[in-house]
């Protein structure tokens, strides 16, 4: 330096040392944000500085020639030592993590260093030759907290290349730095809770859309029901509320059998609201008894005579195994025989319709069923709150083309049909868990609106008059049921045990 300040004039060599000195200061800022803690020590500092001011005479040593143009320089000539007195001593400021606004603020109370090297930064201060460092001030998010002193090695690699200027080191570190916050920031818009609410509408609504484009359009159907009479079981919610609903808008007489009388009031007045249709009555029937049945099927063929479409859409699912008092299992009662004995009983009225239509709503959970025709007294194997359902709804699929086999030629037209995975309440009786999941799965499913289009395609569309025997899928396609449902064997066993169990050969 003592060299320089001769051949350059000492102003010169302050600029210089000021600018290495902030080079030195920024890179120890960087090093600290990145590593939590204050990684240059006093002897550490005044090293590295030492080795930048001789960086200039290690190319001659490496065997370069001299410099002609510079006359001040000898081949043996060494660099002379820094005659700063507090230079020597290592008074270089300690660095501190700043905690004010300015630069001065930063290093008050530190050891300021001799006369000679406030003068030597001063002027380059004065003149602004160099842009100051920008105040910092610490962020409570990225929870900055004292760490391990750093090891040589780590000096070494980020200190000395990034004075040097080496432009891929400061952008290494700079992303060291912004790469978690990124993520940071990522986590925070994503799971915050507007952000959640967000994704579950858009999905919603993404589904509803998926739904939709393979679904029958039900505003190109122009069946007029005027003047003809309806049965929906299972009407006050769900699938069977929806249907009746439109079955009134297009002008059709509507029973809605019930069980509970109070439910279906309600349902009764809703539909006569949102349909504003003015022939909808409520018939009390419980499917589970077989006397209940009879005595709803006597009031509805003395007060209609011509039956045009019946819907058995009544299903229960999750029941304990619970036999009625005419000791028929719960589920299979309500799923199977109930649908069976009306059916049969209505046959006379569907018959003197001229032309009408029996839609059996089943289910695709049919396939994991089997057929026991022991289920029907209870006396089965021993089947878990699923097994029930799924069973049932394979009785109800081999009834259907059984029947739809000895209605030929009546005019009468029996098939059913799958209306895919709907959040309805029948899981309304299984335990907490099962609803739970249910519920976070019913994003996926339909909602009752949708559920219904299939069972109103069987029931309206014009395409249909004369199809019989088949399986719809939810999609309202033609779909081949389980082998075990196609079985004409198995369908006339089956019902032949039903007809035993209900009496239904003994009947005037």
């Amino acid at each position: 330096m003592a060299l320089m300040a001769l051949q350059e004039g000492e102003d010169v060599v302050g600029d210089i040392l000021a600018d290495l000195l902030a080079r030195v200061m920024d890179s120890a800022f960087k090093v600290y944000l990145t590593q939590q803690c204050i990684p240059f020590t006093i002897s550490q500092a005044r090293e590295a500085m030492l080795q930048i001011t001789e960086w200039r005479f290690l190319a001659r040593d490496e065997g370069e020639s001299a410099v002609v143009e510079d006359p001040m320089w000898c081949e043996d000539e060494e660099p002379l030592a820094c005659t700063t007195d507090a230079w020597a001593q290592g008074s270089v400021p300690v660095l501190h993590a700043p905690t004010s606004m300015g630069l001065e603020e930063t290093f008050q109370g530190e050891d300021q260093g001799s006369v000679d090297q406030i003068s030597l930064g001063r002027p380059w201060m004065e003149r602004g030759s160099q842009k100051q460092m920008e105040p910092w001030e610490p962020s409570p998010e990225l929870g900055v907290t004292s760490g391990p002193p750093p090891t040589p090695e780590l000096f070494q690699e980020t200190g000395s290349r990034s004075l040097l200027g080496d432009s891929a080191v400061q952008s290494r570190d700079h992303q060291a730095l912004v790469e978690p916050l990124n993520w940071s920031l990522l986590g925070t818009l994503v799971w915050s809770p507007g952000s959640v609410l967000l994704i579950l509408v858009l999905l919603r609504l993404s589904v509803r859309l998926w739904h939709e484009s393979y679904l029958w359009d039900l505003r190109q159907c122009s069946t007029d029901l005027t003047g003809k009479t309806a049965v929906v079981t299972g009407a006050n919610s769900g699938i069977g509320k929806a249907v009746c609903q439109e079955l009134a808008r297009r002008g059709a007489r509507v029973i809605l059998a019930c069980r509970n009388w109070e439910r279906g009031q309600k349902a009764l007045a809703e539909i006569q609201v949102a349909s504003k249709g003015t022939c909808l009555l409520l018939g009390q029937v419980d499917l589970s008894s077989m006397a209940s049945i009879r005595s709803f099927a006597r009031w509805l063929l003395q007060e209609y005579p011509e039956i045009h479409l019946l819907v058995n859409n009544a299903a229960i699912s999750g029941f304990p195994k619970t036999l009625t008092p005419e000791g028929l299992d719960l589920t299979f009662a309500t799923n199977y025989v109930g649908p069976f004995l009306l059916t049969n009983l209505l046959q006379g009225a569907l018959q003197r319709a001229g032309s009408a239509r029996v839609v059996n709503v089943s289910s695709f959970r049919h396939a994991h069923g089997y057929v026991d025709e022991k289920h029907l007294t209870g006396a089965g194997k021993p089947l878990n709150l699923i097994q029930s359902y799924d069973c049932s709804k394979l009785l109800l699929t081999s009834f259907t083309g059984e029947l739809a086999r000895r209605l030929q030629g009546t005019g009468v037209t029996v098939n059913s049909v799958d209306p895919g995975v709907v959040y309805t309440e029948i899981m309304k009786p299984y335990p907490w868990l099962y609803r739970f999941l249910f519920w976070l799965f019913s994003f996926f499913c339909k909602d009752v609106k949708q559920g219904a289009i299939p069972v109103l395609y069987l029931s309206l569309a014009k395409e249909l008059d004369g199809v019989s025997g088949k399986y719809f899928s939810s999609s309202c396609m033609i779909t081949l049921p389980t082998e075990a449902a196609q079985d004409p064997q198995v369908a006339q066993s089956l019902w032949n045990a039903s007809v035993q169990l209900t009496n239904l050969d003994k009947m005037d």
